[in-house]
């Protein structure tokens, strides 16, 4: 039984349950509560609670996954996400410990060894699983050891989430561990970082006038990220209905979409506050708009489709990587720093901030202030603006 005391020369206040002491500070009614929580969470276990509500790791993962598409409704990005993380975790247990298959015996040595296992794991630079002959010659450029901390940090908290479900289910008859597992797990430093930028004027100059010159839906795609700040997930389900030329304006809301897997529509809205965001037509973006209309008549309703009048599948990450490479800037290579480009150039225009929140999506000036980033060059060209009209001469 679990029985909270004070300490006097202190005036802390304590519980003991069983060999362990918990501090729990200067307030009795917490270590009341704690010592009560403690009674009852035993209690439970022993009236059998958690006893025969076991479940098979994997079957438990499913269901999580059921529950996220059909109840929690979660994009389909997001699913994929957690799938990869399932994946990947599952792969480990398969090969470090295989007799693990219950959700009873996973305890915090595991998971602790896996963060140990995506560290020092052979990868390929995408942070794909890499085959048996690529290891065998280890020569492969594409290979790296480890995945990054924010890939892990990521896959940590996403087992995290999953496992709550057996722990705090609304529905009793569906919780089947008394703890999370990875409740005390130590958070995970991010180190290996790539640093977030946006391009210059000079580096953006360049990058699109090299694909204008080498590839015109490439350029296309790309001038439209940079020119409205839309992210990867929007850009790819952008119908011509959501664009009004004649208004030259960009409006993103709620709709629905079919999925090409399964054939069903379903709903996809943009990742903005209030469902719906408009983003006015730059000049030279109406002109490509106004083209790619004409001669993407026949291709359906998307502004990039693919071959087959789809959802573009291209993978944008893997063309700008190589467009970057091409013309030296080597450590530019998410798609999204294009959004914070974007961002950037409306910041050092002078376009009052809620202006541009209004544009991207954002809703508070947190998170605008994350992505406001200028380039020295022209803050220093910004302080030299000043000029009161006094002449100073040097010593």
């Amino acid at each position: 039984m679990a029985k909270s005391y004070l300490r006097q020369d202190t005036g802390t206040w304590y519980v003991l349950h069983g060999r362990e002491k918990i501090r729990v500070g200067k307030s009795q009614r917490a270590a009341k509560h704690l010592a009560s929580r403690i009674d009852l969470e035993v209690a439970e276990g022993r009236v059998g609670l958690y006893k025969g509500k076991d479940k098979e790791i994997e079957s438990f993962f499913q269901e999580v996954i059921d529950h996220k598409k059909n109840v929690s409704r979660l994009k389909p990005k997001s699913i994929v996400r957690y799938q990869a993380i399932i994946k990947n975790f599952l792969q480990y247990l398969h090969l470090k410990y295989p007799t693990v298959t219950r959700l009873s015996q996973l305890d915090q040595t595991v998971f602790e060894n896996f963060i140990k296992y995506r560290k020092t794991t052979v990868l390929n630079r995408n942070g794909s699983p890499v085959t048996q002959e690529q290891l065998k010659k280890r020569k492969d450029g594409n290979l790296r050891t480890g995945a990054r901390d924010k890939t892990i940090r990521i896959e940590i908290q996403g087992l995290k989430s999953m496992l709550n479900f057996a722990v705090r289910s609304r529905d009793k008859s569906k919780r089947c561990l008394s703890e999370n597992p990875l409740e005390y797990i130590e958070s995970i430093q991010v180190r290996d970082e790539i640093p977030k930028r946006p391009l210059t004027e000079e580096e953006a100059e360049k990058f699109l006038s090299h694909l204008q010159a080498h590839d015109k839906e490439l350029f296309e795609i790309f001038f439209t990220f940079i020119h409205t700040g839309l992210r990867d997930g929007e850009l790819r389900h952008l119908e011509w209905s959501d664009v009004d030329l004649p208004k030259r304006m960009i409006v993103l809301r709620e709709k629905a979409v079919l999925n090409e897997k399964t054939g069903e529509q379903e709903s996809w809205t943009p990742k903005t506050k209030n469902g719906k965001r408009e983003i006015p037509i730059h000049e030279q973006l109406y002109q490509i708009l106004t083209n790619r209309k004409k001669r993407h008549k026949d291709k359906g309703g998307f502004v990039f489709p693919d071959e087959k009048g789809g959802i573009l599948k291209r993978k944008l990450r893997r063309d700008l990587i190589s467009v970057m490479g091409a013309i030296g800037i080597k450590d530019f290579t998410r798609v999204h720093d294009l959004r914070r480009t974007f961002i950037s150039f409306m910041a050092m225009a002078g376009v009052p901030r809620e202006t541009t929140m209004d544009m991207v999506g954002h809703v508070d000036e947190a998170t605008y202030d994350l992505y406001r980033e200028s380039t020295r060059k022209h803050r220093i060209e910004s302080v030299n603006k000043l000029d009161f009209g006094v002449k100073v001469d040097g010593e």
